[in-house]
């Protein structure tokens, strides 16, 4: 029997990410931990995949996701230089904020040949404006999307895609595990379960808090030192 509904899913997303999170930022060399994260973004996929479909505004949706990836983009980019060099990309909600864009775009596709005309575009500009998991993360909300026609190849087409993303263009091997998010998505029972209008501002709010944490940690461990060299010099 079929227990999950939308919301358990949405917190299964948010636990796995904050796993994932945790672990790049305080233990990196336990990898098991980024690893088990790979599950969320697939989620969060599908999540915003059919919130668009059983949403009754999609701008409305649309902007939602826009104000809190702005909202997000400070403390996520002092977030990714704690753990990454160089530039960092444009977070999560953008990415999910375009791919509800793509699929409001393919409403006027009537076949497969003008989907693929329309998503290769989205695909592109994900890579050229920078977004976190870049063409990658459109072609996974696109795919999410399909699960619900019950076909299997729209699974079959996701589980390559991910493979095709490790051997081809070099993603981390672990990013494989991503796949095993079809595993939670088919538990959903159809169900929305309770609301979660404060769902997404605990994206900002997570990364918030972890780098506070982090700052904490830095400083008391630098005061402790400092105590220590004084105390030497006595």
């Amino acid at each position: 029997m079929k227990r999950l509904t939308s919301f358990d899913i949405k917190l299964i997303a948010f636990i796995l990410m904050i796993i994932d999170h945790t672990g790049r930022l305080f233990f990196p060399n336990y990898s098991f931990m980024v690893a088990i994260g790979r599950l969320s973004f697939p989620l969060f996929a599908w999540l915003v995949a059919i919130g668009q479909r059983h949403t009754s505004d999609v701008r409305k949706y649309l902007v939602r996701l826009v104000i809190l990836g702005i909202i997000s983009q400070p403390i996520y980019a002092y977030f990714y230089q704690l753990i990454f060099s160089g530039m960092p990309s444009l977070n999560i909600l953008f990415t999910l904020a375009w791919g509800v864009s793509l699929l409001a775009a393919l409403k006027k596709a009537d076949n497969a040949i003008t989907e693929l005309m329309i998503l290769i575009p989205f695909m592109a500009i994900a890579e050229l404006a920078y977004l976190e998991y870049g063409s990658y993360g459109v072609a996974t909300v696109y795919l999410m999307s399909k699960l619900e026609s019950k076909r299997v190849v729209w699974p079959i087409l996701l589980v390559l895609t991910n493979f095709i993303y490790v051997l081809a263009f070099n993603y981390p091997a672990h990013s494989i595990l991503s796949i095993f998010s079809l595993l939670i998505i088919i538990q959903h029972n159809g169900k929305r379960g309770g609301k979660a209008r404060w769902f997404y501002p605990l994206y900002p709010l997570h990364f918030g808090i972890l780098t506070g944490i982090h700052w904490l940690l830095n400083w008391q461990f630098s005061y402790a030192f400092k105590l220590f060299k004084d105390m030497s010099s006595l």
